[in-house]
């Protein structure tokens, strides 16, 4: 199976020195809302004599961007589920968005709800807190011992990541 690209959201000031910090999303998150936005608007009116009158107009900016996991792909540790919700949780920051090659000036989301949210791996438990992930072909792909009541770093998270492309 070929390796997923990943996307790499870049925050501008979080590294040391306030230098540049690169986050490294899975690649196997889908764009759920990437077909679902149009760029061009539309209205009509109908004047006093019948005539149809059509106003277009282009959006600047604003194109939604949402990124989605699932129990069985695309997780993400604690970690760097810690640092996206800081960095959501920061007015006026412009991150860089990197998609499948194509790098767009972005904000986390939060119009609708927290711009960043996650559940734990619970339909994949195994047992008290066993994950086992197999492929198609039946090899394990993650054999891990989880406990989410004594958190730890590099435990996993289905997460969904709403950004704006700006």
């Amino acid at each position: 199976m070929p390796c997923m690209p990943t996307i790499t959201l870049t925050h501008p000031s979080a590294g040391p020195g306030s230098t540049p910090l690169a986050l490294e999303l899975p690649g196997t998150l889908l764009w759920t809302d990437e077909h679902a936005w149009q760029a061009v608007l539309m209205a009509t009116q109908y004047s006093t004599t019948g005539a149809l009158h059509i106003d277009e107009w282009v959006k600047q900016a604003g194109r939604p961007m949402t990124l989605q996991g699932a129990q069985d792909r695309a997780w993400l540790d604690r970690g760097d589920l810690e640092t996206l919700r800081a960095w959501s949780n920061q007015a006026g920051i412009v991150l860089s968005a990197n998609h499948r090659g194509t790098v767009y000036a972005a904000k986390l989301d939060n119009t609708a709800g927290p711009a960043v949210t996650a559940e734990p791996l619970s339909e994949l438990l195994q047992g008290p807190s066993r994950y086992t992930v197999r492929n198609e072909a039946g090899a394990i792909v993650l054999d891990v011992d989880v406990d989410y009541f004594n958190p730890q770093p590099t435990d996993p998270f289905a997460v969904t990541v709403r950004i704006l492309i700006l």
